[in-house]
């Protein structure tokens, strides 16, 4: 009857070391698949971004500057412009001469006083008057090119202004829901409660609970360490130690918010159970009461409400 006991005993003993080994390499081959998908999606992503396409396919978006098509428009003065112009301003003063010459003369001895040329005497002629009074005009005449190249500047700037407005207003609000779960956490206990929970290791290096137990679909909620670096060796689970844990989801979900969230508190309760001194925080890390949890569906309501809204 002994020798029947230590054979029955023996055997348990190796079916659950079997059992447990090949959960162990099912998990690792899971991981394995899952980084290999990462790692061909990567590739695929760089290529598509080499060729100028995101992964619907659409190029990417090609800003046209306004600023060559706007200075195009302003055409510089040219010769004849300037001559016609010194003519036509030219015109009242030979006119005044003609009309009155000492005041012609007493005008020109004005004008070259101020810009410190020697005073000319009442008998110069009058087509040296006419040149030298266009000249004091003509400076005048040309300022207006910078003040239109300024303008065209603002008109450039404008969309790019518009354009920001745009990006806040489409910019979708987040909402984040946390529970922490504390208490002595222990790696191969984690690993396991995680395995019955349907958690599965993925990006950002901690666990994700899909739509889906087998790791498809959105992700409903994920778990990452509470202390730096808040991720896990997924190699060295066994070693691992923490003294919590938390879970959060991200408000708006391709999912029922309520449903995950349900889920989620039911994966926080589960795991406080199987760890020394388990206890469930809620996201103020205060401890989580019934009306804690009617408070978050109702926050949650809220958001789904305002989210509609905004529709």
């Amino acid at each position: 009857m002994n020798t029947l006991q230590i054979s029955l005993t023996i055997l348990s003993v190796v079916a659950i070391l079997a059992i447990t080994a090949h959960g162990l390499w099912r998990i690792r081959r899971n991981d394995a698949n899952e980084k290999a998908n990462a790692a061909e999606l990567a590739r695929k992503r760089q290529q598509r971004q080499a060729g100028g396409f995101d992964e619907d396919g659409i190029g990417e978006v090609r800003v046209v500057k306004r600023q060559q098509s706007t200075a195009k428009r302003f055409v510089e003065p040219s010769a004849s412009d300037d001559e016609q112009l010194e003519a036509n301003q030219a015109a009242p003063a030979l006119r005044a001469q003609r009309d009155d010459p000492i005041a012609a003369d007493a005008q020109l001895g004005m004008s070259l006083s101020a810009e410190d040329k020697p005073v000319v005497a009442p008998s110069t002629p009058a087509k040296e008057t006419a040149k030298a009074a266009p000249a004091s005009h003509t400076k005048t005449a040309k300022p207006y090119p910078p003040a239109q190249e300024s303008l065209a500047l603002d008109e450039i700037d404008e969309p790019a202004s518009n354009s920001d407005d745009e990006a806040s207003v489409n910019a979708e609000p987040q909402d984040v829901i946390a529970l922490h779960v504390v208490g002595k956490i222990e790696g191969a206990v984690l690993l396991q409660m995680v395995t019955e929970l349907g958690l599965k290791y993925g990006e950002m290096d901690i666990f994700h609970r899909h739509a889906s137990s087998a790791g498809t679909g959105a992700v409903l909620f994920s778990m990452a360490n509470m202390f730096n670096p808040g991720t896990f060796d997924l190699d060295n689970m066994e070693n691992f130690g923490s003294e919590g844990v938390v879970l959060f989801m991200t408000l708006p979900l391709k999912y029922d918010a309520i449903q995950a969230f349900n889920m989620m508190h039911n994966a926080a309760l589960k795991l406080a159970a199987a760890f020394v001194k388990g206890q469930v925080l809620d996201g103020h890390r205060n401890p989580l009461t019934r009306q804690a949890v009617q408070h978050t569906h109702q926050r949650i309501r809220e958001f789904e409400r305002q989210q509609l809204l905004r529709q």
